[in-house]
Order: C-alpha cells, then structure tokens, then sequence
C-alpha cells in the first residue's frame, strides 16, 4: 500500500488509508469519500476542515488516537489549507480511490 507523508513543523508523518480506515471514513461522513471533492451536480469541490481532519485521522491510524490529537497535527502543518488538500488528493491517489492519472480518456475498458 501506498504512503504519502505529511510533514509538519515537529515531525513527518506517514499516511495509510486502508480499507478498513476507508469504509470507517465512508461510515463517518455518511458518503462516498470521493464526494469529498465532487458536488451532487457533478462539479467540483473543497472539503471542509473537518472532512479534512476526519480523512488524516483514518489515515494515521493507529497513531492518532483521537481527533484532537489530528488537530494538533493540523495546527503544526505550515502549509496552507489548499496544501493540506493536495496532500489529502494525493493520499486518495496513492490508496486507490481516485485513479492517478487525470486523463481518463486514455483508458481502456
């Protein structure tokens, strides 16, 4: 499986979604994960700071044990929010969720 770092000010942190942590995040936000980025007309979207931090909690399991202890973790990222997001769409790449490439024309069914 796949791994994307997040590194924040104090530490570089390994995130994992398996798809155990995948049905759990699925189960929490009550949808398809991917509906994090996508709206019910099909557009696109940004999640939330805490579909965000629900997403890096299932991911840093079994490390994070509960999600104060991921806004923590979000507290030390320097990055910006839109940074955080384009660590987060990498980690759906990496697990499987969403395909790598964007050009979904190039694929053969």
């Amino acid at each position: 499986m796949n791994i994307v770092e997040l590194t924040t000010a104090n530490k570089t942190y390994e995130l994992r979604l398996t798809t155990r942590g995948v049905v759990k995040l699925e189960k929490a936000i009550g949808k398809n994960p991917i509906s994090l980025f996508v709206t019910d007309a099909g557009g696109t979207r940004i999640p939330t700071i805490s579909e965000c931090a629900l997403v890096l909690y299932y991911a840093l399991q079994p490390e994070a044990k509960n999600l104060d202890a991921v806004y923590d973790i979000m507290d030390e990222f320097e990055g910006s929010f839109n940074d955080l997001v384009v660590v987060i769409i990498d980690l759906f790449k990496a697990s499987g969720i969403i395909p790598e490439d964007e050009d979904n024309s190039e694929r053969k069914n």
